[in-house]
């Protein structure tokens, strides 16, 4: 339910995204391509064929939202992303590379994670990026507390 409600938030957000849920797992995408091997490009693995790989062109985005049962295990994580291109992450892909900003929120009343991975054009308004991702924790947030 948090999975479709945070791609619903978030496509509403960005005009002419489109999205999809699998489980836990929620991705919105507006602008994207296919990329060919994962191993030499960087960008996101999607489900199904773990050498397909999506990345954005340079006015698009790749917001893929996983949520976790418990608290977050893994790499440490920003708690607030990034989306200035000077300090974002910068990917090297197949469309001339993109920018790339990863953060965690914990929802310790829920017992709950979520792992936020936004990968960007250089282009694109980063406006849209920031009132799709407020848009985003503030549906979470009503439904995770």
């Amino acid at each position: 339910m948090a999975a479709a409600k945070a791609a619903a938030a978030i496509k509403a957000a960005i005009p002419g995204s489109e999205g999809a849920v699998q489980g836990l797992l929620a991705v919105v995408k507006k602008r994207t391509h296919q990329a060919p091997n994962f191993e030499s490009h960087g960008g996101i693995v999607l489900e199904g064929n773990p050498r397909t790989v999506e990345t954005p062109d340079a006015y698009g985005v790749l917001f893929v939202v996983q949520f976790q049962h418990g608290p977050y295990k893994g790499p440490p994580r920003a708690k607030a992303p990034e989306f200035n291109p000077q300090r974002a992450q910068r990917v090297r892909s197949v469309l001339r590379g993109c920018l790339r900003t990863t953060t965690v929120q914990e929802f310790p009343k829920s017992n709950a994670s979520m792992v936020v991975d936004v990968l960007f054009g250089e282009d694109i308004d980063t406006h849209i990026l920031q009132q799709a991702y407020a848009a985003l924790m503030q549906s979470v947030g009503s439904e995770l507390h």
